[in-house]
């Protein structure tokens, strides 16, 4: 009877039920459901709720006459008094609602599994979208605007960084980090760090997240993190030649790393279809908050026989569909062509991406790499990574600066009285 007394509250009384968000597909009862959408119809037109004007609107929107129904509904049900029963009301609702979503697609996936190689993947996404908030949702102009408040709020009280931190000041500060839906690439050339980068940006998002790497196994990324985490020579580490001292900072770092909620695949022979399984499981297991890929021309796509471009397209338009479809940042390494080694200007831009065009489109940040060290043994940049800002759909492009240190990968804010030292 809880969705009969809810549809007669929001007819008779339906002040209780102004913060309650209920939606037409809740209802197991589809006459109810059709009721319900009437009166959505209405209060979109700032029109009055009342037994006539619900009648007269879904006669309208479903051609039949609910004169009857309605006044047995209005009659029998027992109106909700307070706004708490309400809340609980939609929170019966909403659970059963999950619970036949679920067990439909699980008989579809029983029903099609035999004869389609692609309904688990089909059903595991559809299971998986159980537990995204609805995000369809026609808003007023009033609505945008103190959603553009909230967002300002939460700037001011993260000071500039509203997503997760990529751990360089200057960075989170021109990006404000990485946004849930966003696809950010990370491109350079070989040598230049960019799996460092990304570990440590990694290690400093301070929340859940996960890796799926295709260049280097677990135990290089293990070495890698310690190095990072420790302050420790990785070259030493790789080896043996290990002091005393950095067997205490290595030490330090395993007790870092141990609480660390940060998982990694290695994989490298993973498709984009492989990929997108194994996030959803991570998001649905571990509540993961961000996805780090090594490397984006690494991952081979599900469709056989393809030209290098029309895969890179696959793979960039899967990783960001599965970012928008978890909602969370998906920052993927990418490599750039050796072009840019023959100009005086090496530093690699967007035309550098091997298959460019579909990269520049889909993803939201493009940043490339560049350590001036790499080629001009005599620089005046030692030490210096660039974070070269290409495209920045949250922010400012230009150079950002920061502190690199080869020994143990480590990527940190420049010296405040270095910030702009040739910059």
């Amino acid at each position: 009877m809880n969705e009969q007394n809810i549809v007669a509250t929001g007819i008779m009384t339906p002040e209780v039920l102004i913060n309650v968000d209920i939606r037409p597909e809740h209802f197991t009862d589809s006459a109810l459901g059709s009721i319900w959408r009437a009166m959505q119809g209405l209060k979109q037109e700032n029109s009055l709720i009342e037994y006539g004007t619900v009648n007269e609107a879904v006669r309208k929107l479903t051609g039949q006459d609910y004169t009857v129904y309605l006044g047995k509904l209005c009659k029998d049900s027992i109106l909700i008094r307070d706004e708490k029963t309400a809340i609980h009301y939609q929170e019966q609702l909403e659970n059963a609602r999950f619970r036949r979503d679920a067990k439909s697609i699980a008989q579809q996936m029983i029903d099609q599994v035999d004869d389609d190689p692609g309904a688990i993947d089909s059903c595991l996404q559809k299971m998986m979208n159980l537990f995204r908030v609805d995000e369809q949702k026609l808003f007023t102009i009033k609505e945008c605007a103190k959603l553009a408040v909230d967002d300002l709020e939460r700037a001011i009280e993260s000071k500039g960084c509203v997503g997760i931190p990529y751990g360089i000041k200057l960075l989170d500060e021109a990006t404000g980090g990485s946004h849930n839906g966003d696809l950010v690439i990370l491109a350079a050339r070989p040598a230049m760090g960019k799996t460092a980068v990304l570990l440590n940006m990694a290690l400093n998002s301070n929340c859940p997240s996960a890796m799926i790497s295709t260049e280097q196994g677990a135990n290089q990324i293990g070495s890698r993190c310690t190095a990072i985490a420790g302050g420790s020579s990785v070259h030493n580490m790789r080896t043996g030649n290990i002091r005393q001292e950095e067997w205490n900072l290595i030490n330090v770092a395993m007790q870092k790393l141990s609480d660390k909620p940060f998982w990694v695949l290695d994989s490298p022979t993973i498709d984009i279809g492989e990929l997108q399984r194994t996030a959803r499981i991570l998001k649905h297991k571990h509540d993961i908050k961000i996805l780090y890929v090594d490397y984006l021309q690494r991952i081979n796509a599900v469709t056989k026989g393809l030209k290098d471009h029309e895969q890179v397209a696959e793979v960039t338009r899967g990783l960001k569909n599965l970012a928008r479809e978890l909602n969370i940042p998906v920052v993927a390494l990418a490599q750039v062509s050796r072009d840019c080694e023959k100009r005086p200007d090496k530093r690699p831009g967007m035309a550098d991406i091997a298959q460019s065009s579909i990269v520049e489109r889909e993803a939201d940040s493009i940043i490339t790499l560049y350590r001036d060290e790499v080629y001009n043994k005599e620089t005046q940049y030692q030490g210096i990574m660039e974070f070269i800002m290409c495209k920045n759909r949250h922010g400012p492009l230009g150079i950002i600066p920061a502190q690199w240190i080869g020994k143990c990968l480590q990527v940190k804010d420049m010296a405040t009285g270095e910030m702009n030292n040739g910059f």
